[in-house]
């Protein structure tokens, strides 16, 4: 599963490949893995790419948002060849490089969905989501609210996406490191 850290990599490499860009074309290979009004953004200008978590969001022109979840094996590709294997959304672009990006995904556990701006915030792989691991500063006070009095293993609780958005395995074996704590306490 990626973690946070590449999927802000990814965040800022379709910021650098897209920002202000019109889409021209866009090419769905999977349609299980991509849902939502895919015409609606042919002519879009792609404003924004935002991240919560391990989410991706694509705030478009026009009002839509293009949600987008590496899942394992996920990533996005600058201008893949057209028999690469594994593509489930290409978007095109006419001006300047590169003139395409695609979704790809061995796996198929990513997704890509476009969903109206108004209905980001209810959308259900939104509002699952807890804080932002990187956006919130945490206090240690805070971190012990979000584990709770449970009889559950601290690791496992703070790997939960709803309390915190976007820790991964590594990062919490990390954590519990630097901290000196055994994770199945």
């Amino acid at each position: 599963m990626p973690e946070l850290a590449e999927v802000e990599v990814a965040r800022r490499r379709l910021t650098d490949w897209t920002a202000q860009r019109r889409i021209s074309a866009v090419d769905v290979h999977d349609t299980q893995r991509m849902t939502g009004d895919v015409a609606g953004l042919v002519g879009s200008r792609v404003a924004a790419w935002e991240r919560h978590g391990k989410l991706l969001l694509g705030r478009l022109s026009g009002g839509a948002v293009l949600l987008s979840h590496l899942g394992m094996t996920g990533k996005w590709v600058a201008d893949p060849a057209a028999d690469r294997s594994h593509q489930r959304l290409v978007l095109r672009f006419v001006e300047s490089e590169p003139s395409s990006v695609a979704f790809l995904d061995t796996r198929r556990f990513g997704f890509c969905r476009v969903v109206p701006a108004a209905e980001v915030p209810t959308d259900a792989s939104v509002a699952a989501l807890g804080p932002d691991a990187w956006e919130h500063p945490w206090t240690g006070a805070e971190l012990a609210d979000v584990v709770g009095r449970r009889s559950v293993v601290w690791k496992q609780a703070l790997m939960e996406q709803g309390r915190i958005a976007g820790l991964g395995n590594i990062a919490v074996c990390e954590m519990g490191w630097r901290a000196g704590v055994h994770p199945h306490r």
